[in-house]
């Protein structure tokens, strides 16, 4: 070897041996996915594969596993989750919002590909009042992983609290890949843009928070739900725990109708 190229290699391995590992995944379940949702944009995975790795183990413990298909309640995601999804200021004091594990006999890759797509429209063309997805990209490369990851925008019309309320939210929706020691992952993640107003008394939704991570669970997945959100009902006359359970329970419902869609595809 030549006196540059040995001069070469030592110089890429300073660089390597200077590289910052990634950050470790937290052990409790709520700060777990928030960790994921803070690192869903890294151009690295290490801190999603550490995180998807570490969830993964956590799912395996079978006392975890039964109390996710029961739910958490969260209250909690690091203001440095969403310091960088755009240039709005947002504060996550007033936060509240639930965790899930919902099981589904479909792969992945079958999951994750409907999520990132225009397709996913057909699930809600009969339960809102109007939805739609834009992505100003081509998203076969998502599905064929050629691409790692889609981003879009949801613009939704729906009734909220037993149609109480109507509501436009707009939100950013991504869908990412994650190739870890288990197989392919994939990591589902939204937010809103901007506050959205009821159509009556001052019901106003302040922030909301999603992520999902999608993994192999036998000949199927599993998906662990996070969601966290501030609310003002305003005069609308719910409790705090019924409105929750309802929020709760749209994200088990939503899980099980992409499941049944997938079925009668």
């Amino acid at each position: 070897m030549n006196k540059k190229n040995l001069l070469g290699l030592v110089f890429l391995s300073a660089l390597l041996s200077c590289a910052e590992p990634a950050p470790e995944a937290p052990d409790d379940i709520e700060e777990l996915m928030g960790f994921l949702y803070e690192h869903y944009e890294d151009e690295d995975d290490g801190a999603l594969y550490n995180g998807l790795t570490k969830l993964g183990e956590w799912l395996a413990d079978d006392d975890n596993r039964a109390a996710a298909t029961e739910a958490f309640t969260f209250t909690e995601l690091p203001e440095t989750a969403v310091d960088d999804l755009d240039e709005r200021e947002r504060k996550t004091d007033k936060l509240k919002g639930h965790g899930v594990l919902t099981l589904s006999p479909h792969k992945v890759e079958d999951i994750a590909t409907l999520l990132g797509s225009k397709e996913f429209e057909n699930l809600y063309k009969d339960k809102y009042d109007e939805y739609e997805r834009h992505f100003e990209m081509d998203t076969d490369c998502f599905a064929d992983k050629t691409c790692d990851r889609v981003t879009g925008t949801i613009h939704a019309v729906s009734s909220w609290l037993g149609g109480a309320v109507s509501m436009t939210t707009d939100l950013e929706v991504g869908v990412r890949w994650v190739e870890t020691d288990a197989g392919w992952m994939a990591l589902n993640r939204s937010w809103l843009l901007r506050p959205a107003f009821g159509s009556c008394c001052d019901f106003v939704l302040e922030a909301s928070y999603y992520i999902a991570a999608i993994m192999p669970d036998g000949n199927g997945a599993m998906r662990m739900h996070a969601s966290w959100a501030e609310l003002d009902y305003g005069s609308v006359p719910i409790p705090e725990e019924e409105a929750a359970s309802r929020a709760l329970q749209t994200t088990i419902d939503d899980s099980a109708n992409t499941d049944e869609y997938l079925s009668n595809r």
